[in-house]
């Protein structure tokens, strides 16, 4: 019997994902295009392997109840529950590849959303105080408090959660995981970690970099804190991560 298209478990998870970044968008006031490659990329990857997968008509009810409320955070959990319920024992490596890359996308969302909220204070305040550090050992004088820097004789700085070096590092996450689960599915988690150390050390420091001229001279301010220059800035450090983490990978399918 052929596969009814409006069963395939892969097209409502689909679906899902873009439902609920279109809410963090919606929430967050911009688009990020590095999503919607993300998201092109595990749907390469679920065309191939998972077209097997489909669901009963009772958790298609509960999926699709739960991505019509208005909540990023509740099609999160929508996505979670057909990860659940299509995780089974024996998958091949390729099938568990889907689900983990769907699994981090919503994780993501509750980073995003919920838990980098929470913890933006303290998060904020290490970002300040990183940046305090690098303009001493410009050579700066600076007064550090909480999540501002003052240079002193120049100008101070507010680090704000849009700003944070740490605000998108999800997405730095989010490319590995594709990666590692795609491209080296052989590799332990254990064997894996180097390579995100690294990719989220250079974003982190790259961030960092723009905080620091941002707090040296008032034009590189107004040239790196929003705009054309910003976005640029910020993507060129994000197809830098994507090359170290895609180009020259091969996949080995799984059985």
């Amino acid at each position: 019997m052929a596969d009814r298209p409006w069963l395939w478990a892969p097209n409502w998870l689909l679906l899902g994902l873009a439902n609920q970044w279109i809410m963090v968008w919606l929430n967050m006031g911009h688009f990020n295009l590095l999503v919607v490659l993300l998201i092109a990329i595990w749907w390469q990857i679920a065309l191939r392997i998972a077209a097997s997968w489909q669901l009963n008509r009772y958790q298609l009810i509960g999926f699709i109840l739960l991505i019509l409320v208005p909540s990023a955070s509740l099609k999160a959990l929508a996505c979670l529950m057909l990860v659940a319920t299509l995780w089974r024992r024996g998958q091949s490596k390729d099938q568990r590849a889907v689900l983990q890359i769907v699994f981090g996308f919503t994780v993501a969302v509750l980073w995003g959303q919920q838990v980098f909220a929470l913890l933006s204070g303290p998060v904020l305040a290490l970002d300040a105080w990183g940046v305090s550090k690098w303009l001493q050992l410009l050579g700066w004088q600076t007064y550090w408090e909480g999540n501002r820097i003052e240079r002193i004789g120049g100008h101070s700085l507010i680090v704000l959660k849009g700003c944070s070096s740490f605000a998108q590092i999800y997405l730095v996450v989010l490319a590995w995981l594709v990666s590692s689960c795609w491209l080296t599915p052989q590799h332990t988690w254990r064997q894996r970690l180097p390579l995100l150390l690294f990719v989220c050390v250079l974003y982190i420091g790259a961030n960092q970099l723009r905080l620091v001229l941002m707090s040296v001279d008032v034009r590189w301010y107004r040239w790196l804190h929003s705009g054309s220059w910003a976005q640029l800035y910020q993507w060129t450090i994000m197809m830098i991560i994507m090359i170290f983490l895609f180009v020259g990978g091969r996949h080995e399918r799984s059985r």
